[in-house]
Order: C-alpha cells, then sequence, then structure tokens
C-alpha cells in the first residue's frame, strides 16, 4: 500500500505544482464538467451519475466483498466473526485513502490536458495509456519517479493476482482433490502451493490494472485474452451476486459516457 500511494502521490504532488495550486485542478474539472456530484438523470445510460453510482457501485462491492472466493477466505481465516469485521473496517479505510487518490489523479490529469487530448493527437493508442502518459509525461525529469510509479502499478496488480491464484489453488485442494483422494494436510498443503506456482506460470496477467496497458502496448494479443477476462467475470459474479442477494432479501421481502471536447494538441 505505501508503494502504491508513493507512486499516486509523485503524480498527484508534481501535477498540483505544474498547475499552480489544487484550487486550479478543481476549478479547471469543474468547470469541464468533471465534478457533477448531484445529477440525479435517470438515464441509464449515463455513465456517472447519483443512480449509476450508488445502484451499480452496491452490486459491484457486495460481489466483490461478499462473494468474491479471495475475500471470503480472508474472513475465514480469521480467529473470529469480530476479527474478522475489523479487518474490513480496516480495509475500508485503506481502500478510502486509495479510491481519493486515484479519483485526484484522475481531476490531475483532466487539469493538465484540459486543452490538449493525447488520444485524439495520436499521442496513445489507448485511452487506458493516458495515465502511464501523465506519468512520464511530468516526472520524467525526475530520474527514478516514473519508475516509482510503474513499481506502484506493478505492487497493485500483483497483490491482486496473487491472491486470486490463491484463491483459487485452495477452491481446487479443497472441492476437487481432497473430497476424493485421502492425503495428509502437509501433503495437501504442497499440493496447494504447487497449484498456486503453475498458475502463476500459466495464467496471463490480465488482472493488471494499469500494467496490462504497458504490456498491450508490446503484446496486442493481451487485449483479447483481457476482454476474455472481464466478460468471464461478470458472468460469475453476476448469477452468484443473484443469489446472495436473493438471500438476503428473502427474509424481507455502465455503456456510453459522455466525455468533452476532444481537442489534438497542438504541434
Amino acid at each position: 500500500v505505501g508503494i502504491m500511494l508513493a507512486g499516486f502521490l509523485s503524480v498527484i504532488i508534481r501535477s498540483v505544482l505544474v498547475q499552480g495550486g489544487v484550487l486550479n485542478i478543481v476549478s479547471d474539472s469543474h468547470h469541464g464538467g468533471r465534478l457533477n456530484f448531484w445529477d440525479f438523470d435517470m438515464n441509464p445510460l449515463r455513465r456517472h451519475t447519483f443512480w449509476t453510482l450508488t445502484i451499480g457501485g452496491t452490486f459491484i462491492w457486495v460481489s466483490v466483498y461478499g462473494i468474491n472466493q479471495a475475500q471470503v477466505q480472508r474472513y475465514i481465516s480469521c480467529k473470529s466473526l469480530a476479527n474478522a469485521r475489523l479487518s474490513l473496517y480496516l480495509n475500508l479505510i485503506g481502500l478510502l485513502v486509495i479510491v481519493v487518490c486515484t479519483v485526484f489523479a484522475g481531476l490531475c490529469l483532466y487539469s493538465i490536458y484540459k486543452n490538449c487530448d493525447p488520444w485524439t493527437a495520436g499521442l496513445v493508442s489507448k485511452p487506458d495509456q493516458l495515465m502511464p502518459y501523465l506519468a512520464m509525461d511530468i516526472l520524467r525529469v525526475y530520474p527514478g519517479l516514473p519508475g516509482l510509479f510503474v513499481a506502484a502499478a506493478y505492487s497493485g496488480s500483483l497483490s491482486t493476482v496473487s491472491s486470486s491464484i490463491n484463491a483459487l489453488a485452495a477452491v481446487t485442494v479443497e472441492d476437487l482433490i481432497k473430497p476424493h483422494i485421502h492425503m495428509s494436510e502437509k501433503r495437501l498443503s504442497w499440493i496447494s502451493k504447487g497449484l498456486s506456482e503453475c498458475d502463476f506460470q500459466l495464467i496471463p496477467p490480465s488482472n493488471f490494472s494499469y500494467v496490462s496497458c504497458f504490456l498491450k502496448i508490446y503484446i496486442p494479443r493481451l487485449v483479447f485474452q483481457i476482454h476474455m477476462k472481464h466478460c468471464v467475470h461478470a458472468a460469475c459474479t453476476c448469477c452468484a451476486g443473484g443469489f446472495v442477494r436473493s438471500g438476503v432479501w428473502a427474509d424481507r421481502i455502465s455503456v456510453a459516457g459522455h466525455r468533452g471536447p476532444d481537442i489534438p494538441c497542438p504541434s
């Protein structure tokens, strides 16, 4: 988490210095229509409104914290229910800090390129590459800071991938191997570790967030793999999430977005 925060803060602090203060960034974002907190438009095709964020966010976070195997496995590993709840509260604090940093980094990105769209100008081929481009653009004069941003992206991505692979290995051992083959706990532990190592070598890094945009520049075939990962994840979480929400409520009986004008960068 410290490395991730350091990477975000390096971009944020440098952006604030370039733009002349936090108020200038907030003002640019406000005039550009990026701070619509109270947009109650009922149109479901709008990407960011009060209703899409509230309803859609509820479904997303319930699927992440309620049925995700990597999360449930962490809950079960706690000593008691109180410790599990405490871990969630601590996670909430860290998540809030990370989300605030990512949102403000996005505002910095818009403020710096409000009159110059690198995507339209052809400086980047995908919108996902805008944030790495910003980091390289404003931090290139400071040796080591662009690498710090890449390290932050790798730390966040690898932590997600490692926990997901470990969860898959644990499910494989508990549900597929242990019921049918009698082995000692020590041997099952070694099998779980071996499956984790094999999965890490075979599964493509499709869970990488910002790292994936770097890899897509050099390995175009990963684009298809990344899209397939999101399709499978959406199908699984929607089905499982529906069962979970049905159980919760039984006893109590996003898409086209708005983007600013495409202004090419001046030559």
